[in-house]
């Protein structure tokens, strides 16, 4: 997340409006966002209101620690990107009705961002997926954000229980802890439980609804306008999360017997096929494997983006870039993009 503050804030006389935006200003202090550099530069090296709030409001020992975290950031090259700008949310710190009130943004920025799922074990998926794009060419510095909020666990799974349970669990937050806040901090990830690539079952359906909070008649429909959503959210292309396990890492696996691994050597990746396949009715007989618990799992192995790359590479989508020209990109980065979003 970027921040950005109205240099009007420092004239302020609102002592209460103040201590926020030092509290905020101290976050710094545990990375917990990033400085809009023309910002900084604009109050740090040009307005005395900002030096003398800084004087007044932080400690000695906060204000040479912030100080020299804001040296740091001046010597670095890159430390906000024309990508970062693009792909992660920016604050506009401000009293204007157009802008995030300063006690707000503090509340944004001390709360986790969280990431609805079905159940506890397709946290490994979010897991690897980042992992995986963590040293990407062009857009690396995103991941590792992504990657880095997981370590640090400034970034958190939230199974729901079950797809029927999302609507339920996203109430909860926006009930408690998160009231006011969803949009910046919460997202949901769930599968499409397609038997084809065109088909919208009715539950999936109700929960987009509810999500979009209008009516849609259909997914592109559900996809376009999303500025009017309560959270971001992604359902899958694939049926489950198991059918990104590409075909080669499945045919590998010690625990499916011969039999087992011909019916998935069969499997086309033309529809309706691999990619809608229901992994949990083909194993059900095999003793060996809980698929729900197993295949997220499979993420985390050190097999290469590469490979998740070609096996998702016939179902891209575009994404538009800083200079405003469209990519097309795996499904896997439009995921690991939105994530972005809220961190």
């Amino acid at each position: 997340m970027i921040l950005k503050f109205n240099p009007q804030l420092f004239l302020c006389e609102d002592n209460h409006i103040l201590s926020m935006i030092s509290k905020i200003i101290l976050e710094l202090i545990d990375d917990t966002f990033m400085w809009d550099i023309d910002n900084l530069d604009e109050l740090f090296l040009n307005n005395d209101n900002f030096t003398q709030f800084i004087n007044k409001w932080l400690s000695e020992g906060h204000r040479e620690n912030i100080v020299g975290i804001i040296s740091e950031i001046f010597q670095k090259s890159a430390y906000i990107t024309t990508c970062h700008k693009k792909y992660l949310t920016t604050l506009n710190v401000g009293l204007d009705t157009s802008e995030t009130n300063p006690q707000l943004a503090y509340y944004i920025l001390r709360k986790p961002s969280k990431i609805i799922i079905e159940n506890t074990h397709d946290w490994n998926f979010i897991k690897g997926i980042s992992h995986k794009y963590e040293s990407h060419k062009t857009r690396k510095s995103i991941y590792k954000l992504i990657k880095k909020a997981i370590d640090n666990n400034s970034l958190l799974s939230d199974p729901a229980g079950g797809k029927g349970q999302i609507k339920t669990r996203v109430n909860d937050l926006g009930e408690n802890a998160y009231g006011g806040i969803l949009k910046y901090k919460v997202m949901a990830i769930f599968d499409s439980d397609r038997v084809n690539e065109e088909e919208l079952n009715h539950e999936q359906k109700l929960i987009i609804e509810y999500l979009k909070n209008q009516s849609i008649n259909n997914l592109h429909e559900a996809i376009c306008n999303e500025q009017a959503d309560i959270i971001i959210w992604h359902m899958l292309y694939k049926r489950e999360l198991e059918n990104y396990v590409p075909k080669s890492i499945v045919l590998s696996l010690n625990d499916i017997s011969e039999e087992e691994k011909n019916k998935v050597n069969d499997l086309s990746r033309e529809l309706p096929q691999y990619d809608f396949t229901d992994f949990e009715n083909l194993f059900k007989d095999n003793t060996e494997i809980n698929v729900k618990h197993y295949f997220p799992r499979l993420f985390l192995s050190e097999w290469t983006r590469d490979l998740l790359e070609q096996h998702c590479s016939h179902h891209k989508v575009s994404i538009e870039l800083p200079n405003g020209t469209l990519e097309q990109v795996s499904e896997v980065e439009q995921i690991l993009l939105k994530i972005a979003k809220i961190i």
